[in-house]
């Protein structure tokens, strides 16, 4: 269970209506039955997906080599989103295509 789910079962814990025939009780967090329940959760999906953008994620550099009339001219690294392939400048923080958060650091993830 991720931080997210957490909140919206701590959220629906408190909820206290009426939910079927006219009794009081504590949300059944069952999709459906309690508006509060559908609006929080909605709320909670996209927080976990604007986290997921703002924590970085390492570029990925790929080699490239050009070659004209088959011969070899120069080989150039390139450097590619980790969520959506975009080619990027060395100078971004952002992605311009999926909003991903870049991580540019030379240090390996161990």
């Amino acid at each position: 269970m991720n931080k997210y789910q957490e909140a919206l079962i701590y959220f629906c814990n408190g909820c206290h209506h009426e939910y079927e025939e006219g009794n009081y009780g504590q949300c059944k967090r069952v999709e459906g039955r309690c508006g509060h329940y559908k609006s929080l959760k909605e709320a909670c999906d996209k927080a976990e997906k604007y986290d997921e953008k703002e924590t970085p994620k390492k570029v990925k550099a790929e080699i490239m080599s050009d070659y004209v009339e088959h011969h070899y001219v120069q080989s150039y690294e390139i450097y590619v989103c980790p969520v959506c392939g975009l080619h990027l400048s060395p100078t971004q923080n952002y992605c311009d295509r999926c909003s991903q958060k870049l991580d540019w650091s030379d240090e390996d993830d161990k």
